[in-house]
């Protein structure tokens, strides 16, 4: 057997046996809400399941820091989510992070109801994805120094500053969506000459977002932009005519001061409003 899926299954335990399948490469254990329910229960750690390249999703709350230390016999992992991450499980979450050196998607949940902290000092080749949902006491500053990073999604976060900055240089992210009260901030900038390769952007329920700047130079590559039910903001972002190649502004349930302001500008322009 080389892949296991159980998901939307609701199942949070399996047993033993599952454990010594020494060829298992993919093991599927989740659904839309575990994430805040909690995934896979490991207490007994990973057994023989060495060949894995995907794992998710894994609830770091209800392990041990010996078993958050035996995943990094996981070598060969491509695929990690871990949910419900403890800030207690902080250094080992580093560490594991660390020995997977040819992990590509990494997907965290930590607690919507307090805030964690994420900072310590990565080095992640390869890691193309990353997705975070939960409190934040503020961004993790390892996720601005991955250098192949492909596609970013913050989710429920509550962020107060800005983290738009941090990500500007970042080489090859091409998609950014920030969801769900992940950003609690009145303006998101976008700085001059920032996000050189970004081509999609999603801004979605960002409750206190009333100013979305877009600054010269910045975003030559983005094609398609998204907003979705930000009532707060009521004018268009600044900056957005002088975008080079966007195709696509896509407006859904927005303020009516905004949608007034959406079609005195749209023109010609590919804009959609629902």
């Amino acid at each position: 057997l080389e892949t296991l899926d159980l998901r939307e299954s609701g199942v949070r335990r399996m047993p033993r046996e599952i454990y010594k399948l020494k060829k298992l490469r993919h093991l599927l254990v989740y659904d839309k809400l575990f994430g805040f329910l909690g995934g896979l229960q490991m207490e007994g750690g990973i057994g023989d399941l060495t060949s894995l390249q995907t794992l998710r999703d894994m609830d770091a709350d209800h392990v041990t820091e010996e078993v958050m230390k035996g995943l990094e016999r996981l070598t060969q992992l491509r695929v990690l989510g871990l949910t419900l991450v403890p800030s207690h499980h902080k250094s080992s979450l580093c560490s594991l992070i660390n020995k997977m050196q040819r992990l590509d998607k990494l997907y965290i949940t930590v607690s919507t109801f307090r805030s964690i902290n994420l900072q310590f000092d990565v080095c992640a080749p390869v890691l193309q994805k990353v997705r975070i949902v939960g409190g934040l006491k503020e961004f993790p500053n390892w996720v601005a120094k991955l250098q192949n990073l492909v596609t970013l999604s913050l989710t429920r976060t509550r962020l107060t500053v800005d983290p738009l900055p941090l990500l500007k240089d970042l080489p090859y992210l091409s998609s950014l969506f920030i969801n769900h009260s992940a950003y609690k901030g009145e303006v998101l900038q976008f700085p001059n000459r920032g996000f050189p390769n970004l081509k999609q952007i999603l801004l979605r329920r960002l409750y206190g977002l009333k100013s979305i700047v877009i600054e010269d130079g910045a975003l030559p590559s983005l094609e398609k932009f998204k907003l979705v039910d930000i009532h707060p903001l009521k004018k268009l972002p600044s900056g957005l005519n002088k975008l080079p190649k966007l195709e696509v502004f896509h407006v859904i349930d927005m303020s009516y001061e905004f949608e007034e302001n959406f079609h005195l500008n749209r023109g010609q322009r590919q804009w959609i409003i629902e």
